[in-house]
């Protein structure tokens, strides 16, 4: 996914288009800075890629390119990039202007982030040994 898609939702959910869809003229700083800020967004949501791809930390924090401008695919899971960035993308835009409705959006960048790294993490369980009577995850092995 581009940093513009995501970008482009953020916006939308503070509301910034006008009747008819377009953007207003007011983004241009929004729109200057983003790049940037989609990169430390990025190193906030690095350890969620981890325990979405179940790959240690240290794996990725090397490997993360840095988004150039919006035209760049931002080098994270699909389900981080639709469902958790917009949310914290919109709090850091408004943070300054409007303190109550980047509070919103960060309560709800927190609860998408618990859902989509809870779901993940637990698809990645590894299995657990019982010691004590011979089984894996209640399997006879």
């Amino acid at each position: 996914m581009t940093a513009r898609a995501v970008y482009e939702r953020a916006l939308s959910l503070i509301n910034e288009r006008d009747g008819k869809g377009e953007f207003h003229g007011d983004i241009k700083d929004f729109e200057k800075n983003a790049p940037e800020v989609i990169n430390s967004l990025v190193t906030l949501l690095l350890p969620d890629e981890s325990i979405i791809l179940n790959k240690p930390i240290r794996e990725l924090e090397g490997k993360i390119e840095k988004v150039t401008d919006l035209d760049s695919e931002i080098p994270l899971h699909i389900s981080l990039l639709s469902g958790v960035m917009p949310y914290l993308l919109a709090s850091t835009l408004i943070s300054e202007e409007d303190s109550q409705r980047a509070d919103y959006f960060y309560s709800l960048y927190k609860n998408a982030r618990v859902s989509v790294v809870k779901g993940y993490a637990t698809l990645n369980r590894s299995k657990i040994r019982d010691v004590y009577g011979g089984k894996v995850n209640g399997t006879d092995f």
